[in-house]
């Protein structure tokens, strides 16, 4: 297709910039406002087109030198070039157009706004390693890196800027070592997680999984688990299939109850575990002692709901480990009056429906779909108040749309930073009753 001149005049949820050329919207990934670029349209539809950027006619003042040697290519962080505080005004943008625009919620064209996270770099406590054994210099290095973005072309990495210190040390590390010549050849995954607990002693450790190619035999990495085993800042190294869980520290204070929040390794849990704090501390505000009864919908390993001070308190989740976790979690703490089991939400809210049960407040973390099969028996229990965390603005706005025609109302809305320097952006709504 012929080529374009494009001025991006504002950014998108999901990262692209937005332009407009007689009477048809482009979205070009990776534009900015006051960018000026030759483009090519990759797709085009009756309303709008999807373009890639060719080249730069000129930059927008908005971007400065990125502090990343692979940002040009990583697309990781696709904001690691723009100022903190204006990548925080358009997350907000992102919430409250999703709302007016969607769910057609216009007295929430307001300002929300946004916590930001304690650190703009070095954030995350687990990263996802795309690994090869190569031979180089002599040696049989392990090499490290990501995919190149929209390609599955492999980039090599030394570093990453938005990781924690002690991920950045094991990088480090790594890079020296040698391994056997049979070696040479394999492609496989590493997650790499901050033993975060040891960080704040001030003697950071990680903890390695490896993920062999589904085609190779386990036994064949039994010489990198070994190996990595060796380095100092490595507390332990398994392969995905040897155990199935294997628990993870992490203290925290809240009020005046201290927890230690346990995770299994390789499950899901917040990265961002600075700004994981604040949420907590920000639902234990919002869920007053005086409520008897609280459902945790999406529950995960009890994250939100643990520390709660309230006489019941029942999670439910689709994930088996993650229950497994949550029960571990109320063993360890010694907690009282803590239910959590496993299943779908959907089925367990119908489940309460049915049998008439009452909750005085139900806490939903849904994953990036939303709750589009659990707001209608959610609306029918009618607790009289919904703390709704979302990763998506987009489904959010829909469901609380739906949620409103319901007789709900939201009493207060906030925006979290849990990803700086991308587009994501975690939103908590709290919703109440209508008398």
């Amino acid at each position: 297709m012929d080529k374009l001149v494009l001025n991006i005049q504002a950014v998108a949820f999901g990262g692209s910039g937005i332009a407009r050329l007689n009477g048809k919207v482009y979205f070009v990934p990776d534009g900015v406002p006051e960018d000026k670029v030759e483009v090519r349209v990759t797709e085009e539809k009756k309303k709008y087109c999807t373009a890639e950027i060719v080249s730069f006619i000129e930059k927008s003042p908005l971007r400065s030198q990125s502090p990343c040697p692979y940002s040009s290519e990583c697309g990781g962080c696709q904001w690691i070039e723009i100022d903190y505080s204006k990548q925080l005004e358009w997350k907000k943008s992102f919430v409250t157009s999703s709302l007016s625009r969607i769910g057609k919620l216009p007295e929430f064209n307001q300002d929300p706004g946004i916590l930001p996270s304690p650190n703009q770099f070095n954030y995350r406590n687990k990263i996802l390693l795309r690994s090869r054994i190569i031979k180089e210099e002599g040696k049989n290095k392990i090499v490290v890196g990501f995919f190149k973005k929209s390609t599955r072309d492999f980039i090599r990495i030394k570093t990453c800027m938005i990781s924690d210190s002690s991920i950045n040390l094991f990088l480090e590390e790594i890079q020296s070592l040698n391994f056997s010549e049979d070696l040479v050849g394999l492609e496989f995954k590493i997650e790499v997680q901050s033993l975060y607990q040891s960080r704040i002693e001030g003697t950071p450790l990680v903890i390695v999984t490896i993920y062999p190619a589904p085609q190779d035999k386990l036994e064949v990495y039994d010489p990198i688990k070994n190996t990595l085993s060796t380095l100092a800042i490595v507390e332990r190294c398994s392969l995905i299939m040897e155990e199935k869980k294997r628990f993870l520290l992490e203290k925290d204070t809240i009020k005046d109850k201290e927890l230690s929040f346990y995770t299994a390794q390789s499950q899901f849990q917040q990265v961002n575990i600075d700004l994981n704090k604040k949420l907590r501390r920000m639902i234990f505000d919002k869920v007053p002692e005086k409520a008897q009864r609280v459902l945790d919908l999406f529950c995960g390993s009890g994250n939100l709901s643990l520390a709660l001070k309230n006489e019941y308190v029942e999670g439910i989740e689709i994930s088996p480990l993650a229950i497994e976790t949550a029960k571990y979690n109320v063993e360890k703490n010694g907690l009282d009056n803590r239910v959590y089991l496993a299943g779908s939400s959907e089925a367990h809210l119908w489940k309460c429906v049915k049998n008439n049960e009452k909750f005085d407040i139900v806490i939903a973390d849904p994953p990036r779909e939303g709750m589009y099969k659990e707001v209608i028996p959610l609306s029918i229990l009618e607790p009289e108040t919904i703390i709704y965390v979302s990763c998506s603005p987009p489904t959010l706005a829909r469901d609380i749309a739906t949620l409103s025609k319901k007789g709900y109302e939201i009493k207060d809305i906030i925006c979290l930073d849990f990803f700086p320097n991308t587009f994501h952006v975690e939103t908590v709504v709290t919703l109440s009753k209508v008398k």
